[in-house]
């Protein structure tokens, strides 16, 4: 389901909701450059970029902040960073084992189409920890479908679940949820202006309610049929999580930094031009000069003065300062999110304090793992209760010996020193079997995108290379054995 992002101020909402979601809807736009960022109005004025400045609370902008708003460039640095994340983290598909044969052909046909809209669960989580990204968390609705080979599932982003019970360990017991109605004729209202759809479910039924119509049912699940897939978890409790782009205000404060420098910058395109007024009987007035330069000067930044005529130009320090300031910012942003920074790999820094760099980001990418690893678990889960009842599904799903791996490990490390380690580790005289571990581990690391079956064929030649290395290794030893038996006394 696609974020519906609607109006919620007709909804009773949750305290946490209150306090939260004017931050949801501000991550969304530092997400995808709109909002405040696309008309200008994230724009902090200065005190007399007001009209009404003198009034408590001023509303009506002055043409000096007009233009800034105008003028405004956001460099979407989130979407980057996020995308950085994503692509490191969904290099690799996560592996999905069944032992039981009579399960896999079930689960396989629902893996392939997890929304009822041909969505394979690979292409479904990663838009969904895209998203978790942004907000924090991202809630997964189980639903039941009639024509579909499992339960259908549905995305909804945070802004769009405005209530919730827990139970007295913080786990979810009912959920709020809003849907869009829809637009079925041009002339219906905008769907951020409708009226929305509100579903509650909880560990038994669900509930939908479309104005002043509803319906309701149960549901075969026996517990909640949620899933929340988190980015990162707030501390002591996990709900509602944390967004991988920490503080929206950084996003904020950069905006305005940029759009300072470039207001510095074009007001300096001209400099001050210093006109001498005379003195005595050559002494002309203000109105008299401005007249003589009007056909011959192509700006109006012009001083008056008894001086010699001459160019003032302003001093570059002001926009130094904002420069230094703004690379300081985008240093911190960059460091919050552990995603290494161009200037940092030129500046003159050690090469262990990059790698502990690289080896925060690699953490931070399998704690992410980590949480989408839990969260299919999860949703498997949900598969089982709604086959085979909500009694026998758990059982049934331990007997059936389900594995689900994510990567947890995202080393950067370039392949040519990959090779450099594995080549001097493999100069020692290891055991074959140990040989056998390092082609593995290097395997990964030097073709990190190959096909599951063309992996297991050549891991299985790896291990029977080294088979028949540790059988040849024992034959020379006998061979040697006996000639040295065999030698007189």
């Amino acid at each position: 389901m696609a974020l519906t992002l609607l109006k919620t101020s007709t909804v009773q909402a949750h305290p946490v909701y209150a306090a939260l979601v004017d931050t949801w809807r501000t991550l969304y736009d530092v997400f995808t450059g709109g909002g405040g960022f696309l008309d200008g109005t994230y724009l902090i004025a200065h005190p007399r970029e007001w009209v009404d400045h003198d009034a408590p609370e001023p509303r009506v902008p002055s043409k000096k902040l007009l233009a800034r708003r105008r003028l405004a460039r956001y460099e979407n640095i989130a979407a980057m960073l996020i995308d950085a994340k994503h692509g490191a983290l969904f290099r690799r598909a996560p592996t999905r084992t069944v032992m039981a044969e009579s399960a896999r052909d079930k689960l396989s046909a629902w893996w392939a189409d997890v929304d009822g809209r041909g969505t394979h669960i690979d292409d479904f989580m990663a838009a969904a920890w895209r998203q978790a990204a942004c907000f924090g968390p991202m809630v997964i609705l189980a639903d039941e479908h009639p024509d579909a080979p499992g339960p259908r599932l549905l995305l909804y982003s945070p802004i769009d679940c405005p209530d919730w019970l827990e139970d007295s360990d913080g786990r979810l017991t009912a959920v709020k949820l809003l849907e869009s109605p829809g637009r079925e004729a041009f002339s219906d209202p905008a769907i951020t202006e409708a009226i929305p759809w509100v579903r509650e479910v909880n560990a038994t039924d669900w509930r939908l309610t479309a104005g002043k119509s509803s319906r309701s049912g149960p549901h075969p699940f026996g517990v909640l049929p949620i899933v929340t897939l988190f980015a990162a978890r707030r501390p002591i409790t996990g709900w509602p999580g944390l967004s991988v782009l920490h503080d929206p205000k950084l996003f904020i404060d950069l905006f305005n930094l940029t759009s300072e420098i470039r207001e510095i910058l074009r007001n300096q395109t001209f400099g001050i031009l210093n006109v001498p007024l005379g003195t005595g009987d050559d002494a002309v007035s203000v109105e008299s000069a401005r007249a003589m330069l009007s056909g011959t000067t192509g700006t109006d930044q012009i001083l008056f003065t008894p001086a010699a005529a001459t160019y003032l130009q302003p001093s570059p320090d002001n926009v130094k300062v904002y420069m230094e300031e703004r690379t300081t910012l985008l240093r911190t942003i960059f460091r919050l999110s552990a995603v290494p920074w161009q200037a940092d790999s030129r500046d003159a820094e050690a090469e262990g304090s990059l790698r502990l760099k690289r080896e925060d980001m690699n953490q931070q990418l399998a704690s992410y793992a980590d949480e989408l690893e839990q969260a299919e678990y999860a949703l498997v889960d949900l598969f089982y209760r709604q086959q085979y009842g909500a009694d026998v599904g758990p059982r049934k799903m331990a007997a059936d010996q389900i594995s689900l791996r994510y990567p947890d490990d995202f080393n950067v490390a370039s392949v040519s020193s990959v090779l450099e380690d594995a080549h001097a580790a493999l100069s020692l005289a290891w055991p074959p079997a140990v040989t056998a571990e390092i082609q593995k581990r290097t395997l990964d690391r030097v073709l990190p995108d190959l096909p599951a079956a063309q992996k297991t064929a050549l891991v299985e030649s790896i291990d029977k290379a080294a088979t028949q290395a540790a059988l040849s290794s024992r034959e020379r030893f006998a061979d040697t054995l006996s000639a040295f038996r065999d030698q007189p006394n």
